[in-house]
């Protein structure tokens, strides 16, 4: 979702079943012609946690490691440049 210079992505925790599926999940997230940010956010299940940035030739992306399944997480990345 975006809105202005701010950039929402959520992967909802998941649902049925978790005895079938890893206990926790790694997500890298793209965010093509965003070239800058002047803050990164990742939440989940209400709680800041850790992430990594890598900045590419046409964007960044941002890796959040071992978010349990079953809790979801939000990256939101507030960008004061695009490039065009």
């Amino acid at each position: 979702k975006e809105n202005g210079s701010e950039i929402k992505f959520t992967v909802s925790p998941a649902v049925g079943d978790l005895s079938l599926i890893p206990n926790s999940r790694n997500y890298a997230f793209s965010f093509r012609d965003v070239t800058s940010a002047d803050k990164i956010s990742a939440i989940s299940n209400g709680e800041e946690v850790d992430f990594t940035v890598k900045k590419t030739d046409v964007g960044m992306s941002v890796t959040v490691e071992n978010v349990d399944a079953d809790k979801g997480v939000t990256v939101t990345v507030y960008s004061a440049d695009k490039a065009k």
